[in-house]
């Protein structure tokens, strides 16, 4: 006979019967299967076999929190009395929303002399290059600079924002929303007064080779979207539209500030 011992962390559950009974347990297991099996099952369907009773030991203790009773591990008084408490904090902090602080104004963005250069080694950005101005080279590079710095922290407020004001079930006078969402559209605006001039150039339109609108330069259409779609947010946070309507732009501009890393436009 040897000694069958329950995998893992558990202790001291030790079954007198042999490899070849659990075997036959498993194979007469409606449930399929040895991973189906607890000491539970295992006692229970041991009464079939011929001759033969598993027997369980008494209640064996794992640690502090936890012995093996009946087949199955439990949890200890212990563990029980702090899982009382823990759920009792949870269902007390499910009550009440915080009172949200508003988030600090970005600094206003100064860029720096820069050797930035655009891509001109991928096609159909080589055709283009007698499309791109000294104007347009300077608009990236500025935009990129403010890109690096504070799209990321600004994309961080929208997004804490629009969660907030969905947990106040999108109600712009429950407590904190309002002052949170005037913050956020400073930092918009801010970063948007930044971005529009700059921007602006990097779009060529109704131009005689028939591209129609279009970028030359090598991620300024991506750079072009993402103040748009800025822009978008702060208009609806002002309009005080619902959390999902904003949610839209917000998607849209986070996946052209991706399009932009990806591209690695602004490295």
């Amino acid at each position: 006979m040897n000694s069958y011992r329950s995998p893992g962390f558990v202790k001291n559950a030790s079954l007198t019967t042999g490899f070849d009974d659990i075997s036959q347990l498993c194979r007469s297991n409606p449930l399929g299967g040895a991973a189906a099996l607890n000491l539970r099952d295992i006692v229970r369907l041991s009464a079939n076999l011929p001759g033969r009773r598993i027997r369980e030991r008494k209640p064996a203790l794992v640690n502090e929190n936890f012995v093996i009773y009946g087949g199955l591990m439990r949890p200890t008084a212990v563990l029980r009395a702090a899982g009382g408490l823990a759920a009792a904090a949870v269902g007390l902090a499910g009550v009440a929303h915080a009172d949200p602080n508003p988030p600090p104004p970005l600094p206003v963005f100064s860029p720096a002399p820069s050797d930035w250069s655009p891509n001109f080694d991928i096609w159909p950005y080589n055709t283009f290059t007698y499309r791109v101005t000294p104007e347009m080279v300077g608009g990236m590079s500025d935009s990129c600079q403010w890109f690096n710095a504070q799209f990321d922290p600004l994309m961080g407020q929208i997004n804490e924002f629009n969660r907030n004001l969905g947990d106040h079930h999108d109600d712009y006078s429950a407590a904190g929303v309002q002052r949170q969402a005037d913050a956020v559209v400073a930092n918009i605006d801010q970063s948007t007064a930044f971005l529009a001039p700059r921007v602006k150039p990097l779009i060529v339109t109704n131009t005689p080779d028939n591209f129609g609108p279009y970028s030359p330069i090598y991620g300024g259409e991506s750079m072009a979207s993402v103040a748009f779609q800025l822009s978008r947010i702060g208009t609806s946070i002002k309009k005080k539209d619902p959390s999902g309507v904003t949610h839209a732009n917000i998607v849209a501009a986070t996946g052209w500030g991706n399009a932009i890393r990806d591209l690695g436009a602004c490295s």
